[in-house]
C-alpha cells in the first residue's frame, strides 16, 4: 500500500494524544491549540519519513529524514505516539502503508561520517533536510521546526526544578 496524500493524513485526529501529551509535558505549558499543531507537524514528520523511505527505495543516496534539535518537542509528541502501540500502529498501516520505526535508520550519514567526519556530516543532513521540508511541507513549516520549536528544546524540568531552589 502507498503512502496517503498530505492532505489525506491531517484529516487524522486524535484528541486523546493531543491531551495526553500535553498532560505528561507539563513543563511545556501547551495550550490546546499548540498541542495540536505539535501534533500535526508530528504527523507531517511521519508522512516525510515514508515519503523519503519510498525515494531511498529508489535511490539509496537519498537523504536522511530524523529529528535535529531544533525538532525534539516533535520526537516527544512521537514517542508518545508510538506507547498507545495499538492506535499508532493501526494508523502506520492506514496512512502510511508501512509501520514506521523509530528512529529511521541514517544511513547517508553514516556512510559520510567515514568520508567527511562527524561535523561536516551533520551540516551536510541539516542542509538536506532543512531543503527536503521546505520541499514537500512548505517555507512555513521549515521555519516552524528549524526555528520556532527551538523554544521547547530549552526548556528542562530538571533544570527548572533546580533552579527554582535558589
Amino acid at each position: 500500500m502507498a503512502v496517503k496524500s498530505l492532505e489525506a493524513l491531517l484529516t487524522y485526529k486524535n484528541d486523546y494524544l493531543v491531551k495526553r501529551f500535553r498532560v505528561v509535558q507539563p513543563h511545556l505549558n501547551l495550550s490546546e491549540e499548540e498541542g495540536q499543531q505539535i501534533f500535526e507537524d508530528t504527523l507531517r514528520f511521519l508522512w516525510l519519513t515514508a515519503v523519503i523511505d519510498d525515494l531511498r527505495k529508489e535511490n539509496p543516496d537519498a537523504t536522511d529524514i530524523r529529528i535535529s534539535n531544533s525538532m525534539i518537542v516533535i520526537d516527544q509528541c512521537w514517542h508518545e505516539f508510538i506507547l498507545m502501540t495499538e492506535m499508532y500502529s493501526n494508523f502506520c498501516q492506514e496512512y502510511l502503508g508501512k509501520y514506521i520505526h523509530h528512529p529511521p535508520p541514517m544511513k547517508k550519514y553514516a556512510r559520510n561520517v567515514k568520508e567527511h567526519g562527524q561535523e561536516e556530516s551533520m551540516m551536510i543532513f541539516l542542509n538536506e533536510i532543512i531543503h527536503m521540508v521546505v520541499h514537500y511541507l512548505g517555507e512555513e513549516v521549515a521555519i516552524r521546526w528549524f526555528d520556532e520549536y527551538l523554544k521547547y528544546e530549552t526548556i528542562h524540568p530538571a533544570k527548572d526544578m533546580i533552579s527554582h531552589h535558589h
